[in-house]
Protein backbone atom coordinates (compact mmCIF):
# COMPACT_ATOMS: atom_id res chain seq x y z
CA UNK A 1 0.00 0.00 0.00
CA UNK A 2 1.52 3.44 -1.01
CA UNK A 3 1.77 5.31 1.63
CA UNK A 4 1.31 9.29 0.19
CA UNK A 5 2.96 12.80 2.59
CA UNK A 6 1.57 15.89 1.04
CA UNK A 7 3.39 19.40 2.24
CA UNK A 8 1.60 22.19 0.71
CA UNK A 9 4.09 25.37 0.13
CA UNK A 10 2.55 28.17 1.69
CA UNK A 11 3.64 31.92 1.55
CA UNK A 12 3.06 33.85 4.54
CA UNK A 13 1.52 37.35 5.45
CA UNK A 14 3.89 39.21 6.70
CA UNK A 15 2.17 40.24 9.34
CA UNK A 16 2.25 36.68 10.96
CA UNK A 17 3.60 37.34 14.75
CA UNK A 18 6.21 34.66 14.90
CA UNK A 19 8.54 34.23 12.25
CA UNK A 20 8.31 30.12 12.13
CA UNK A 21 10.51 29.29 8.85
CA UNK A 22 13.22 31.08 9.97
CA UNK A 23 14.26 27.79 11.86
CA UNK A 24 13.52 27.02 15.64
CA UNK A 25 15.37 24.32 17.35
CA UNK A 26 14.40 25.30 21.09
CA UNK A 27 12.78 22.55 22.64
CA UNK A 28 9.03 22.74 23.96
CA UNK A 29 10.20 23.61 27.50
CA UNK A 30 12.30 26.97 25.80
CA UNK A 31 9.59 27.66 23.96
CA UNK A 32 7.31 27.47 27.16
CA UNK A 33 9.06 28.51 30.11
CA UNK A 34 9.25 32.37 29.84
CA UNK A 35 5.22 32.52 29.08
CA UNK A 36 5.41 33.84 25.69
CA UNK A 37 4.56 30.85 22.95
CA UNK A 38 2.03 32.69 21.00
CA UNK A 39 -1.21 30.68 20.55
CA UNK A 40 -1.60 26.96 21.16
CA UNK A 41 -4.55 24.92 20.89
CA UNK A 42 -6.06 21.30 19.90
CA UNK A 43 -8.64 21.40 17.25
CA UNK A 44 -10.20 18.20 15.32
CA UNK A 45 -10.52 18.89 11.64
CA UNK A 46 -13.88 19.29 10.33
CA UNK A 47 -12.86 19.88 6.41
CA UNK A 48 -9.93 20.54 4.01
CA UNK A 49 -9.53 21.87 1.43
CA UNK A 50 -5.74 21.79 -0.82
CA UNK A 51 -3.99 23.53 -3.78
CA UNK A 52 -5.12 22.23 -7.16
CA UNK A 53 -1.44 21.83 -8.45
CA UNK A 54 0.60 18.44 -7.77
CA UNK A 55 4.15 17.24 -7.65
CA UNK A 56 4.54 13.36 -7.24
CA UNK A 57 7.99 12.44 -6.40
CA UNK A 58 9.60 9.64 -5.53
CA UNK A 59 11.89 8.60 -2.56
CA UNK A 60 14.85 6.69 -2.02
CA UNK A 61 12.87 3.87 -0.95
CA UNK A 62 10.42 3.86 -3.89
CA UNK A 63 7.72 5.73 -2.23
CA UNK A 64 5.96 8.43 -4.21
CA UNK A 65 5.28 11.65 -2.19
CA UNK A 66 3.34 14.45 -3.59
CA UNK A 67 4.13 18.14 -2.93
CA UNK A 68 1.75 20.67 -3.82
CA UNK A 69 3.51 23.47 -5.52
CA UNK A 70 3.03 27.09 -4.96
CA UNK A 71 1.53 28.22 -8.40
CA UNK A 72 -1.50 26.39 -7.15
CA UNK A 73 -1.94 29.23 -5.01
CA UNK A 74 -2.81 29.71 -1.38
CA UNK A 75 -6.02 27.43 -1.09
CA UNK A 76 -4.99 25.14 1.73
CA UNK A 77 -7.97 25.42 4.14
CA UNK A 78 -8.91 23.98 6.59
CA UNK A 79 -12.25 24.24 9.42
CA UNK A 80 -11.90 23.30 12.79
CA UNK A 81 -13.46 22.84 15.85
CA UNK A 82 -11.28 23.77 19.39
CA UNK A 83 -10.68 21.30 21.41
CA UNK A 84 -8.71 23.14 24.66
CA UNK A 85 -6.97 26.63 24.02
CA UNK A 86 -3.84 26.16 26.16
CA UNK A 87 -1.91 29.49 25.31
CA UNK A 88 -3.09 32.66 23.69
CA UNK A 89 -6.56 34.05 22.23
CA UNK A 90 -9.48 31.94 20.02
CA UNK A 91 -12.39 33.93 19.58
CA UNK A 92 -14.72 31.32 18.28
CA UNK A 93 -15.23 27.34 19.16
CA UNK A 94 -14.96 26.92 14.80
CA UNK A 95 -11.86 28.51 13.62
CA UNK A 96 -10.03 28.39 10.19
CA UNK A 97 -6.76 27.15 9.65
CA UNK A 98 -4.54 28.57 6.13
CA UNK A 99 -2.00 25.65 6.83
CA UNK A 100 0.98 24.15 5.06
CA UNK A 101 0.41 20.76 5.45
CA UNK A 102 -2.92 18.53 4.40
CA UNK A 103 -4.75 18.00 7.54
CA UNK A 104 -7.27 14.78 7.70
CA UNK A 105 -10.74 15.19 8.38
CA UNK A 106 -12.13 14.03 11.39
CA UNK A 107 -8.62 13.73 12.80
CA UNK A 108 -7.43 16.01 15.96
CA UNK A 109 -3.91 18.28 15.82
CA UNK A 110 -2.06 20.29 17.66
CA UNK A 111 -1.67 23.56 16.45
CA UNK A 112 1.42 25.97 17.43
CA UNK A 113 0.89 29.78 15.74
CA UNK A 114 1.69 33.38 16.23
CA UNK A 115 -1.23 34.85 15.86
CA UNK A 116 -4.76 34.63 17.66
CA UNK A 117 -8.54 35.04 16.95
CA UNK A 118 -9.97 32.78 14.48
CA UNK A 119 -8.07 32.89 11.44
CA UNK A 120 -4.60 30.76 11.96
CA UNK A 121 -1.81 30.25 10.05
CA UNK A 122 -0.29 27.08 10.88
CA UNK A 123 1.44 23.50 9.52
CA UNK A 124 4.20 22.38 7.52
CA UNK A 125 7.75 22.59 7.07
CA UNK A 126 7.31 26.58 8.53
CA UNK A 127 6.09 25.06 11.72
CA UNK A 128 7.36 21.36 12.93
CA UNK A 129 5.82 21.41 16.25
CA UNK A 130 2.26 21.69 14.79
CA UNK A 131 1.15 17.90 14.12
CA UNK A 132 -1.41 15.18 14.69
CA UNK A 133 -2.04 14.13 17.99
CA UNK A 134 -1.81 10.56 18.81
CA UNK A 135 -2.09 7.66 21.96
CA UNK A 136 1.68 8.47 22.01
CA UNK A 137 3.99 8.33 24.73
CA UNK A 138 5.64 11.62 23.08
CA UNK A 139 1.84 13.11 22.57
CA UNK A 140 0.57 12.30 25.84
CA UNK A 141 3.81 14.04 27.58
CA UNK A 142 3.33 16.54 25.11
CA UNK A 143 0.17 18.05 26.33
CA UNK A 144 0.66 17.28 29.87
CA UNK A 145 4.09 20.07 29.72
CA UNK A 146 2.28 22.48 28.12
CA UNK A 147 -0.66 21.97 30.37
CA UNK A 148 1.57 22.01 33.41
CA UNK A 149 2.94 25.57 32.23
CA UNK A 150 -0.61 26.54 31.40
CA UNK A 151 -1.46 25.88 35.13
CA UNK A 152 1.81 27.66 36.61
CA UNK A 153 1.08 31.19 34.37
CA UNK A 154 -2.61 30.86 35.15
CA UNK A 155 -2.26 30.09 39.07
CA UNK A 156 0.83 32.21 39.68
CA UNK A 157 2.48 29.16 40.68
CA UNK A 158 6.06 29.06 42.79
CA UNK A 159 8.51 26.31 43.27
CA UNK A 160 11.13 24.51 41.71
CA UNK A 161 10.10 22.45 39.17
CA UNK A 162 11.62 19.12 36.95
CA UNK A 163 10.41 18.73 33.46
CA UNK A 164 10.54 14.66 32.25
CA UNK A 165 10.60 13.56 28.25
CA UNK A 166 8.68 10.21 28.15
CA UNK A 167 11.33 8.13 28.44
CA UNK A 168 11.82 9.72 31.86
CA UNK A 169 14.88 11.71 31.01
CA UNK A 170 15.16 15.53 32.40
CA UNK A 171 14.29 17.54 29.89
CA UNK A 172 14.65 20.99 32.05
CA UNK A 173 14.91 22.03 35.63
CA UNK A 174 14.07 25.64 36.65
CA UNK A 175 12.12 27.89 39.05
CA UNK A 176 8.87 30.36 39.08
CA UNK A 177 8.40 32.71 41.62
CA UNK A 178 4.60 33.62 41.84
CA UNK A 179 4.11 32.15 37.81
CA UNK A 180 7.45 34.46 36.71
CA UNK A 181 10.18 32.10 35.46
CA UNK A 182 13.42 32.72 38.15
CA UNK A 183 17.03 32.74 38.50
CA UNK A 184 19.11 29.79 36.28
CA UNK A 185 16.95 27.36 33.92
CA UNK A 186 18.76 24.76 32.79
CA UNK A 187 17.41 22.40 29.49
CA UNK A 188 19.07 19.30 28.10
CA UNK A 189 19.40 17.50 25.14
CA UNK A 190 17.76 14.24 24.56
CA UNK A 191 20.97 12.15 25.25
CA UNK A 192 21.34 13.72 28.59
CA UNK A 193 24.06 16.58 27.49
CA UNK A 194 23.11 19.99 28.05
CA UNK A 195 21.56 22.24 25.98
CA UNK A 196 21.38 25.81 27.54
CA UNK A 197 21.85 27.58 30.24
CA UNK A 198 19.42 30.56 30.57
CA UNK A 199 20.39 33.05 33.82
CA UNK A 200 17.22 35.28 34.29
CA UNK A 201 19.03 37.10 36.93
CA UNK A 202 22.35 38.23 35.01
CA UNK A 203 21.09 38.15 31.67
CA UNK A 204 23.73 35.35 30.67
CA UNK A 205 22.83 32.71 28.55
CA UNK A 206 25.18 29.72 27.13
CA UNK A 207 24.03 27.43 24.65
CA UNK A 208 25.92 23.45 23.66
CA UNK A 209 25.82 20.88 21.04
CA UNK A 210 24.88 18.06 21.54
CA UNK A 211 28.23 16.67 22.79
CA UNK A 212 27.76 19.50 25.69
CA UNK A 213 30.12 21.40 24.47
CA UNK A 214 29.27 25.80 24.48
CA UNK A 215 28.29 26.97 21.04
CA UNK A 216 27.27 30.72 21.64
CA UNK A 217 26.69 32.83 24.85
CA UNK A 218 24.91 35.89 25.31
CA UNK A 219 25.58 38.17 27.71
CA UNK A 220 22.89 41.41 27.95
CA UNK A 221 23.82 44.58 30.13
CA UNK A 222 21.52 47.71 30.71
CA UNK A 223 23.08 49.73 27.40
CA UNK A 224 25.06 46.82 25.66
CA UNK A 225 25.43 43.49 24.89
CA UNK A 226 27.96 40.92 23.90
CA UNK A 227 27.25 37.55 22.20
CA UNK A 228 30.05 34.80 21.51
CA UNK A 229 30.05 31.86 19.04
CA UNK A 230 32.32 29.37 19.45
CA UNK A 231 33.76 26.40 16.74
CA UNK A 232 31.99 23.65 19.39
CA UNK A 233 35.32 21.96 20.12
CA UNK A 234 36.84 20.91 23.47
CA UNK A 235 39.54 24.10 23.21
CA UNK A 236 36.40 26.57 23.59
CA UNK A 237 38.33 28.98 20.72
CA UNK A 238 35.90 31.90 19.89
CA UNK A 239 34.59 32.01 16.09
CA UNK A 240 32.89 35.16 16.22
CA UNK A 241 32.21 38.11 18.47
CA UNK A 242 29.14 40.68 18.58
CA UNK A 243 29.78 43.95 20.67
CA UNK A 244 26.59 45.89 20.41
CA UNK A 245 26.47 49.40 22.60
CA UNK A 246 24.44 52.71 22.48
CA UNK A 247 25.44 55.84 21.05
CA UNK A 248 24.49 59.69 20.41
CA UNK A 249 22.55 57.76 16.98
CA UNK A 250 21.36 54.39 17.80
CA UNK A 251 23.40 51.53 18.71
CA UNK A 252 26.89 50.50 17.24
CA UNK A 253 27.94 46.80 16.52
CA UNK A 254 31.05 45.56 16.05
CA UNK A 255 31.60 42.14 14.70
CA UNK A 256 35.11 40.26 15.24
CA UNK A 257 35.60 37.00 12.86
CA UNK A 258 38.65 34.92 13.92
CA UNK A 259 40.49 31.73 12.38
CA UNK A 260 40.83 28.31 14.18
CA UNK A 261 44.07 29.47 15.44
CA UNK A 262 42.56 32.44 17.18
CA UNK A 263 43.72 35.12 15.09
CA UNK A 264 41.80 37.99 13.85
CA UNK A 265 39.86 37.32 10.53
CA UNK A 266 37.84 40.40 10.30
CA UNK A 267 36.55 43.56 12.64
CA UNK A 268 34.13 45.37 11.17
CA UNK A 269 31.01 47.71 12.51
CA UNK A 270 27.54 48.50 11.74
CA UNK A 271 25.61 51.76 13.08
CA UNK A 272 21.91 51.68 13.45
CA UNK A 273 19.65 54.60 13.80
CA UNK A 274 16.81 55.45 16.19
CA UNK A 275 13.85 57.71 14.74
CA UNK A 276 11.84 60.23 16.55
CA UNK A 277 9.52 57.41 17.06
CA UNK A 278 12.12 54.99 18.77
CA UNK A 279 12.75 52.59 15.54
CA UNK A 280 15.59 50.90 14.67
CA UNK A 281 17.13 51.14 11.09
CA UNK A 282 20.36 50.15 9.45
CA UNK A 283 22.53 53.23 8.42
CA UNK A 284 25.50 50.77 7.14
CA UNK A 285 29.03 50.21 8.07
CA UNK A 286 30.77 52.08 10.47
CA UNK A 287 34.11 52.34 12.20
CA UNK A 288 37.22 50.70 12.04
CA UNK A 289 37.60 47.84 9.67
CA UNK A 290 40.73 45.25 9.72
CA UNK A 291 41.11 42.37 7.54
CA UNK A 292 44.03 39.85 9.15
CA UNK A 293 45.90 36.51 7.40
CA UNK A 294 45.86 33.65 8.99
CA UNK A 295 49.09 33.92 10.20
CA UNK A 296 48.49 36.81 12.75
CA UNK A 297 49.55 39.77 10.04
CA UNK A 298 47.13 42.48 9.03
CA UNK A 299 45.90 42.75 5.67
CA UNK A 300 43.99 45.59 5.53
CA UNK A 301 42.93 48.72 7.67
CA UNK A 302 40.64 51.54 7.53
CA UNK A 303 37.39 52.71 8.44
CA UNK A 304 33.79 53.45 7.10
CA UNK A 305 31.05 55.70 7.36
CA UNK A 306 27.82 54.67 5.81
CA UNK A 307 28.99 51.97 3.97
CA UNK A 308 31.55 53.84 2.53
CA UNK A 309 35.56 53.95 3.41
CA UNK A 310 36.33 57.52 5.04
CA UNK A 311 40.06 58.01 5.42
CA UNK A 312 43.64 56.54 5.09
CA UNK A 313 43.40 52.85 4.16
CA UNK A 314 46.50 50.31 4.21
CA UNK A 315 47.35 46.94 2.66
CA UNK A 316 49.87 44.72 3.58
CA UNK A 317 51.35 41.65 2.88
CA UNK A 318 50.82 38.19 4.43
CA UNK A 319 54.81 38.78 5.65
CA UNK A 320 53.91 41.99 6.66
CA UNK A 321 55.66 44.20 4.17
CA UNK A 322 53.74 47.64 3.04
CA UNK A 323 51.61 46.91 -0.45
CA UNK A 324 49.96 50.32 -0.92
CA UNK A 325 47.57 53.11 0.73
CA UNK A 326 44.82 55.45 -0.52
CA UNK A 327 43.02 58.11 1.44
CA UNK A 328 39.28 58.20 0.64
CA UNK A 329 38.95 61.17 2.35
CA UNK A 330 34.99 61.80 2.40
CA UNK A 331 33.87 58.44 0.95
CA UNK A 332 35.63 58.78 -2.73
CA UNK A 333 36.40 56.17 -4.58
CA UNK A 334 39.70 55.07 -5.00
Amino acid sequence: MKTTLIFIILFLRQFIAISCCAGDDRTLIELLFQGKPGTIFTCKIISMTVPKQVMSVSDSNGIIREYYSSAGGIDGTAIAEIIRVYFGKVDTNIVTLNTASFLTIGKSYIIYTGVDGKVFYCGGNCDNRTHLLTNSKDDITELKIIDQFSEIYKKSKSGKFTFYSSANKILAQGEFKKGVPIKIWKHYHTNGNLKSEIDLQTNHNKYFNGDGVIIRENIIYKDSSISLTYFGKADLRVSSRWVTARNEKGNISMTYEYYTNGNLKILEGQQSIFDTKGNESNEGKAGKYIEGYENGVIKVIGAYLKSKRIGLWKWYNEDGSFYAEYDYKDGANG
